[in-house]
């Protein structure tokens, strides 16, 4: 075989001077050197570790040229850090590990360093394998074989953040969980449940899952069955268990289990435990309330239905056979679902009855009206039917609908007892109402019903109510007590009366705004049904929205007011300099520049002085700046009251100078322009007190208004009578517009707020 000699070639000027290594095969070298696709290198293992030879692989693997390799020892691609451990493991490998063998030729071994970093600056990690050898000459080689391991680096690393972030989920969690090995013992649990068992980590980490010890024969039943299903599916499993924790008390807990493995692959499952005691013990409740209320519904001895749109959602056997005749009450499931109006043939018509009926159900109270029951193959039925809402606050929820027989029969005696038990019921629905019901006397010296919720609002006990009525009126201001007993003796049969009432409820700081409605009852003249809703939540909601609304008026003020005056500072400006530079038109320029710097001090006030205004100044400065554009034939003309007592008291507020300043611009400039300009017309504007600091304001210009004319149908807009319905105060001003003889006449009021009195 051809033998090939490894030469480092070594730059002396321009000229390489080849030197002999050792002698290897020629196809070693060009095979598993040269062309290998593993980085390689020849390095001096006597010279500080330099590089002698590198291969392709290694050039690319680094990325830089192979002239800036030769010559230069690999730890300058490691990072600065890493220099005391690189050579720590040289010293390692290369002396110790070899040191005393008289012929190292062919021993190997494995480094691993840290890692390199490309001509990119990547980082590239990496494995070292080398074989030492002896040259001919005499020098000491290191072939090193680099194989890389970067992708295996990450992965470990993206891998411990993994396994970080779902330790740190797990005990984080805002529920219970809790983690089982294979033999079902606990292996991790996070405080949550520890909390809720009353246990710590050392009582239950290596035991038993504790849902298991915890629990009677019925929950381990559940459990076994449970974790059975976890082992044999890879989905989640749900179970409600019930167990005893160790402070006695009795839980239930939703599972969610799921199988899972570990990072080291042992089988094992992850179960999260929901504490639902609460919605456990509410469902009981809700469930007896069901039955209870089944019972009141079938024992009932008048006919009674629930209905939800139209339509019969649950009737009782009563109300079956009234409808369908002797032994009718199997065709209960049969009228369910059926509309209303198909089932009750009525005299007058059902849809009569019920459109008078939604009036009064809209007031919270019951409507009772007597019908003829028209029957198939029988007698009309002389009824009582009554209508009361499940829910006030939620009419979609429907009502109940109720059926009392009034034939003169034994029949009819036992109906009416039915009825009476069917109030009871229906008093009974009127109790769960969160709303305060009372009946009482016009004088307030009764009470014939009061419910739970009485108490809640008014802070007194229905028993004080009973023994004394009128400790009602020390619930509220004494001026709200009158209004209250007016309201008693006022109210009418068939009328509702409300009323607001503040009411201060014993034991707590501030009132609270009830709304309360009066209505007379059917069967007696003197008592009174008082329905009272908390309206304070409602009565504030209105109130920040009326602020919110009273502060975007104000920013829009400040806006409109900000803009027009910059854009009439700058025409006046643009003006100005036009007139110095064209001397023949100046004067006219100048003259118009004037107008508009005299309009832009106007809309210019709050900024400049943050001062209230003289109304009569307002006007003055106003008509001035009018004046200035008026044709020939108009004249304006200001007339004021000489008042000196209201001109030095009054004045307009500050938050309403600028807006009241454009609504009087632009009434000036309408009655202008619609004022005919071909013969000599006048237009006068006059200033007048009234008493108590009144202000009016009259604009009278020649001609008329349409008679179509209404101003509270103008639309809001940017100009015109839109902009000063826009810009006119909500409080304290009133404008209208009339035809007076051959004239139109504004007149606009001000009154407090928008005028304020100043010492």
């Amino acid at each position: 075989m051809v033998e090939s000699r490894i030469v480092i070639p070594v730059v002396v000027g321009s000229n390489p001077i080849i030197h002999p290594i050792f002698p290897i095969p020629e196809a070693w070298a060009q095979d598993f050197f040269y062309d290998s696709p593993v980085p390689q290198t020849l390095q001096a293992a006597d010279d500080g570790m330099k590089l002698l030879e590198v291969n392709a692989a290694y050039v690319e693997y680094l990325g830089y040229p192979r002239e800036q390799l030769i010559g230069r020892d690999p730890i300058e691609f490691h990072a600065p850090g890493d220099e005391p451990f690189i050579r720590g493991e040289r010293v390692r490998h290369l002396d110790e590990t070899l040191k005393g063998k008289a012929d190292r030729t062919g021993l190997q071994g494995v480094l691993k360093g840290r890692c390199l970093r490309d001509s990119q600056g990547r980082e590239k990690h990496y494995v070292l394998a080398y074989r030492w050898f002896k040259a001919a000459g005499g020098q000491e080689i290191v072939h090193v074989s680099i194989f890389d391991n970067t992708l295996e680096v990450w992965a470990q690393r993206m891998l411990e953040q993994q396994v970080e972030q779902q330790n740190r989920s797990f005990d984080q969690a805002p529920v219970g969980m809790l983690l089982l090995d294979a033999k079902g013992k606990v292996s991790r649990v996070n405080q949550v449940l520890l909390r809720q068992l009353g246990c710590n980590s050392a009582e239950l980490v290596g035991r038993e899952d504790p849902f298991t010890a915890m629990g009677d024969d019925e929950t381990k039943a559940i459990l076994e069955r449970h974790w059975a299903r976890v082992a044999n599916t890879d989905k989640l499993v749900q179970a409600r268990i019930r167990i005893a924790a160790t402070n006695g008390r009795v839980y239930w807990f939703d599972l969610h289990s799921r199988s899972i493995n570990d990072t080291s692959s042992a089988a094992g499952s992850i179960t999260s435990a929901v504490n639902v005691t609460g919605e456990h013990v509410l469902a009981g409740e809700l469930r007896k309330l069901v039955l209870q209320q089944s019972a009141l519904l079938r024992n009932a001895g008048a006919g009674i239905a629930y209905v939800g749109d139209d339509r019969l959602l649950r009737v009782n056997p009563v109300f079956a056979q009234m409808i369908g005749g002797a032994g009718a009450s199997k065709t209960e499931g049969v009228l369910t679902g059926k509309l209303v109006d198909e089932v009750l043939r009525l005299d007058p018509d059902w849809r009569l009855v019920h459109a008078q009926a939604i009036n009064v159900l809209k007031q919270d109270a019951v409507f009772h009206a007597q019908v003829m029951l028209q029957l198939e193959g029988r007698s009309a039925l002389p009824c009582q039917l009554g209508i009361q809402y499940l829910d006030s606050n939620q009419p979609q929820m429907g009502f109940i609908l109720s059926l009392v027989d009034l034939s003169p029969s034994l029949e009819h005696r036992q109906t009416r007892a039915a009825l009476e038990r069917s109030e009871d019921v229906l008093q009974q629905l009127g109790d769960s109402v969160d709303d305060a019901v009372l009946v009482v006397d016009r004088g307030l010296t009764r009470l014939a019903y009061g419910n739970p919720a009485f108490e809640e609002h008014f802070g007194l006990s229905l028993e004080q109510l009973a023994s004394d009525p009128r400790l009602l009126l020390s619930c509220m201001p004494a001026a709200q007590g009158s209004e209250l007993l007016n309201a008693l003796a006022v109210v009418r049969r068939n009328r509702v009366q409300a009323c607001e009432l503040q009411i201060k409820r014993k034991g707590q700081d501030g009132y609270r705004l009830l709304r309360v409605r009066l209505s007379v009852l059917k069967n007696s003249d003197d008592q009174v049904l008082l329905v009272c809703e908390d309206i304070t939540e409602l009565r504030e909601s209105e109130q920040r929205r009326q602020l919110e609304a009273m502060q975007q008026r104000e920013r829009l003020i400040r806006e409109v007011h900000h803009r027009i005056k910059n854009n009439l500072q700058g025409v006046a400006g643009l003006l100005q300099q036009v007139a110095r530079s064209r001397p023949e038109i100046g004067s006219t320029l100048e003259d118009s520049a004037n107008q508009i710097y005299a309009i832009a001090q106007v809309h210019g006030l709050q900024v400049k002085d943050s001062d209230d205004v003289l109304p009569s100044k307002l006007l003055e400065g106003l008509c001035e700046v009018i004046r200035r554009g008026l044709p020939s034939s108009l004249t304006l003309s200001l007339h004021l009251e000489p008042s000196l007592q209201h001109q030095q008291t009054c004045r307009i507020s500050e938050a309403e100078a600028v807006p009241l300043a454009l609504v009087l611009n632009e009434l000036l400039g309408n009655a202008v322009r619609h004022t005919v300009q071909d013969h000599p017309h006048e237009i006068r504007v006059d200033l007048a007190w009234a008493d108590q600091g009144t202000c009016l304001i009259t604009l009278s210009n020649p001609g008329s208004m349409p008679a179509q004319f209404d101003f509270p149908k103008v639309p809001l807009s940017a100009t015109g009578l839109g902009l000063v319905k826009a810009m006119l105060p909500r409080k304290g001003v009133d404008l209208s517009f009339r035809n007076h003889e051959d004239q139109v006449r504004v007149c606009l009021v001000l009154s407090p707020p928008v005028l304020k009195s100043v010492t």
